[in-house]
């Protein structure tokens, strides 16, 4: 687990460095976040249905779902394998990750960014 005046250093040296304006640090993150995340690995998703009902499913996130057009406002996006289906969902979505240490560490300066 990373301090938070690591994932500072992160952002600041790797991720947004020498960034101009919003697009270049999004395009920063997307860089980012496409080299340090492993795949595949495993989470939860909480699955919702047309009834209403909600359950946490384990799901295998199988690859990127990001490119540049769908990167434009800071989502990125992930496949996971639920059901016999690839869906797209936010990376943010997902809780109970089982991966290797860089895509943890990965993830959690992902859902640090808006911290800084």
């Amino acid at each position: 687990m990373l301090t938070p005046e690591e994932i500072q250093q992160i952002i600041t040296d790797e991720i947004e460095v020498d960034c101009y304006d919003e697009y270049e640090a999004n395009m920063g993150w997307a860089i980012y976040l496409e080299e340090h995340i492993n795949y595949p690995f495993e989470a939860e998703y909480l699955e919702r249905k047309k009834s209403g009902e909600e359950a946490w499913k384990q799901v295998m996130v199988v690859n990127n779902k990001t490119d540049d057009s769908s990167f434009d406002g800071g989502a990125y996006y992930v496949k996971v394998e639920l059901n016999d289906l690839l869906i797209p969902v936010r990376l943010e979505e997902l809780r109970n990750v089982q991966a290797d240490d860089e895509t943890l560490d990965t993830i959690q300066i992902w859902n640090s960014r808006n911290k800084y």
